[in-house]
């Protein structure tokens, strides 16, 4: 059995939930019903899991129907006769079905009276009795009013900006809008946002964005030299130890080659390693030749005898006095 069900004259619902109702929570089989801020969510049932509708007048305002499932149709609402009104901001979230997880239309009417919730929309025209959709025979599986698609930002229950699927207006330049915006997000360090982005553009490689709500990317500003810019939200890296950026607008640092060395950070070349050292690739900083061995500045291994040695037979030997 039904929680509710009304047969004939009127039924005033107000500030009341209806949850967790295995045989469904509400039934109109003639009559009227008038509900306002009122809940429904998690009921189940065969059909119109929140509210079935077979005869009779329904007026639903400032209501949320949520999370109901049916086991065939109108995982919220089913309609088989009658005619159902939805209004000012009721909503219709996350219910499931077969066939139409929001709404199943059997040949009667049902419609909806803006304003919707904020970041919603519906098909609505205005007429003297003001904006309304109307809903044709048949199933809506998605939430109802529809949520705005990313891009876009609707943030006010004027009708006009509320009666199509362009919203309120494009997410505005400089900020990012997913769906259902109702406040646009500044657009994040690292990245830039033109008008109607829903997804943040990272700035490209060997580029910096230094500051939010950037909205082209000729704002993105170009790595300075000693420093890597990845892009995007990797920001400007000074270069590491044993690393150089010669040059501005790199994307990675070089690594010191052999013979250099680089023991600083955020430098724009290598120093030549030391007389008397060895430097291999991206040194940071330079070895002592192994006594007694030596080199020459900027070498990248020792290659002679040091003072008081000489070469003979591949080795360096000690110098007797005298010679």
């Amino acid at each position: 059995m039904r929680a509710l069900t009304v047969t004939g004259g009127i039924a005033l619902v107000s500030g009341t939930t209806f949850e967790g109702n295995t045989a469904g929570a509400v039934l109109v089989e003639g009559g009227t019903l008038e509900m306002d801020a009122t809940s429904a969510r998690a009921n189940h049932a065969r059909r119109g899991a929140a509210l079935l509708v077979t005869n009779g007048t329904v007026h639903i305002r400032n209501s949320t129907l949520q999370t109901n499932q049916a086991d065939e149709s109108g995982g919220a609402v089913q309609v088989d006769g009658g005619k159902v009104t939805l209004a000012s901001g009721t909503a219709l979230l996350d219910n499931e079905a077969p066939a139409g997880a929001a709404i199943s239309l059997n040949g009667s009417g049902l419609s909806y009276e803006l304003p919707a919730p904020l970041g919603r929309w519906v098909f609505a025209d205005e007429s003297s009795a003001g904006w309304r959709a109307t809903l044709k025979p048949g199933n809506v599986d998605s939430d109802y009013p529809y949520v705005c698609s990313p891009g876009l930002m609707g943030s006010s229950l004027e009708p006009s900006k509320q009666s199509g699927p362009q919203c309120e207006a494009p997410c505005p330049a400089g900020s990012f809008c997913s769906a259902g915006t109702v406040h646009p997000s500044p657009c994040p360090i690292g990245f830039y946002c033109p008008l109607g982005t829903f997804s943040p553009i990272g700035c490209p490689q060997g580029h910096v964005g230094r500051q939010l709500g950037l909205t082209s990317q000729k704002e993105c500003e170009v790595c300075r030299q000693g420093h890597a810019c990845s892009g995007g939200e990797g920001g400007e890296t000074p270069c590491v130890r044993g690393t150089f950026g010669a040059t501005a607008e790199m994307s990675t640092c070089t690594t010191c080659p052999a013979g250099t060395f680089q023991d600083e950070e955020a430098q724009t070349e290598c120093k030549p390693c030391l007389a008397g050292h060895f430097c291999l690739v991206g040194s940071t900083l330079p070895q002592r030749c192994e006594h007694p061995l030596s080199s020459r500045t900027g070498s990248q291994e020792c290659t002679f005898c040091d003072t008081g040695y000489f070469s003979h037979d591949s080795k360096c030997e000690i110098c007797v006095d005298g010679a």
